[in-house]
């Protein structure tokens, strides 16, 4: 009777195909899509459920309508900006970016929206380094890396260009007709609610950081800062004796409860309380963002 012989190498089990996923393209990218839906996206789904149940009378059909319009224009944006080959490089990028706009979102409150992108860019490295903290690690690590990891275990079979592009355009065109059906039938309810709402727009992720980004590098590409001159070097009053000088001070930026002409108990206003100067405590600021200050 005769047996086969095997090799140490043919005993040994492939380990490495039980810790992959095999999909599709379009799999992955509603994968992908499902992810920013139900994870990403909180804040959003959040405040649009407050918003709408907060009416006096809502269609429980017109609620759960918010998630699933979502959803569609997540997987026709993941359609259109995962080519090919940079599939998987473009998802962990927008990923690594989402989680920490996600981070900012849950626990300070912020939208990423022109303004808030400005302020990233023009921050300086001490203020940006404040926010690094165990907190944000572990977030990351749970919401950026895990993630990070199973995407890398899932292995993309593709076809050949003409197909999957055929199979991509069927998929975006099930989105849209899906997307009409809800605008059809809840048009006037959107309308209200977003008008009503303008925040909630600004909270879909990557949507408002990306769209915003690019109109903040486009200035800075097209648009040139005006430097600033000194006139006069050296000003000097017209009638020094009938002319009065007012010089105003402005905490760029510092919280007014702890001044010590507010009643702060230590000494912060030390460099300016031999000048006898009038402190104002009704006054309000047209941008505390750091850019506009």
């Amino acid at each position: 009777m005769n047996t086969l012989s095997q090799t140490p190498e043919q005993k040994k089990p492939n380990r490495s195909k039980r810790f992959y996923i095999h999909c599709s393209a379009n799999a992955f990218v509603v994968m992908i899509a499902c992810y920013y839906c139900l994870v990403i996206n909180i804040p959003f789904i959040q405040g649009s459920f407050s918003a709408i149940t907060s009416l006096a009378s809502f269609s429980w059909l017109f609620l759960l309508s918010v998630p699933l319009l979502l959803l569609c224009l997540l997987i026709i944006f993941f359609s259109i900006v995962s080519v090919r080959w940079l599939l998987k490089p473009i998802n962990y990028l927008l990923l690594i970016i989402s989680s920490a706009v996600l981070y900012g979102s849950l626990n300070y409150g912020v939208v990423f929206d022109y303004s808030m992108i400005q302020n990233t860019f023009e921050t300086d490295s001490s203020e940006a380094l404040s926010y690094l903290n165990p907190q944000l690690i572990a977030f990351l690590l749970l919401f950026c890396a895990l993630p990070v990891f199973i995407l890398s275990k899932v292995k993309i079979h593709f076809t050949r260009p003409h197909q999957e592009a055929i199979s991509r355009i069927k998929l975006i065109i099930a989105c849209l007709t899906l997307i009409a059906l809800v605008v059809a039938n809840f048009y006037a309810d959107y309308a209200a609610t977003g008008r009503n709402n303008r925040i909630l727009k600004k909270e879909i992720i990557p949507f408002q950081y990306l769209s915003s980004g690019y109109k903040y590098m486009r200035d800075q590409l097209l648009y040139t800062n005006i430097e600033f001159k000194n006139i006069d070097a050296a000003p000097t009053l017209i009638a020094p004796n009938t002319t009065s000088v007012t010089v105003i001070v402005v905490g760029e930026t510092a919280r007014a409860e702890n001044f010590a002409y507010q009643g702060y108990k230590r000494n912060t206003n030390s460099y300016t309380q031999k000048h006898n100067v009038s402190y104002f405590n009704n006054v309000a600021s047209c941008g505390t963002a750091t850019a506009v200050s």
